[in-house]
C-alpha cells in the first residue's frame, strides 16, 4: 500500500468520523429530525446514545471510511491499467 493510498484511507476515516460525530450531536438537539433509524441497519451494534454504542459505531464509521477511501485510490488504479 502507497502514500497515496494511506492518505485517501486517513482523509475517508477522518471525513466519516466527523460526520458521524455531526449527526450524533444533531439527534441530540434536534430530536424531531433524528437520523438513528436509519442507523440500525448500517451499523451493527448501535444503539442510541450510550457511551459504549457512541464508540461502537466512532469505529464502525471510521472503518467504512477507511473503505471508502482506498476504494476511490483503489478503482482509478485498477481503470488506468485496464486501459494501456
Amino acid at each position: 500500500m502507497d502514500r497515496d493510498m494511506r492518505i485517501a484511507m486517513v482523509s475517508g476515516s477522518v471525513i466519516a468520523g466527523l460526520l458521524y460525530l455531526g449527526c450524533v450531536v444533531w439527534d441530540a438537539l434536534v430530536p424531531a429530525y433524528a437520523m438513528r433509524a436509519a442507523w440500525a441497519p448500517l451499523l451493527p451494534g448501535f444503539l442510541w446514545l450510550s457511551i459504549a454504542s457512541l464508540l461502537l459505531g466512532l469505529v464502525e464509521t471510521l472503518v467504512y471510511g477507511a473503505l471508502l477511501g482506498w476504494l476511490i485510490s483503489w478503482v482509478p488504479r485498477v481503470v488506468a491499467r485496464a486501459v494501456r
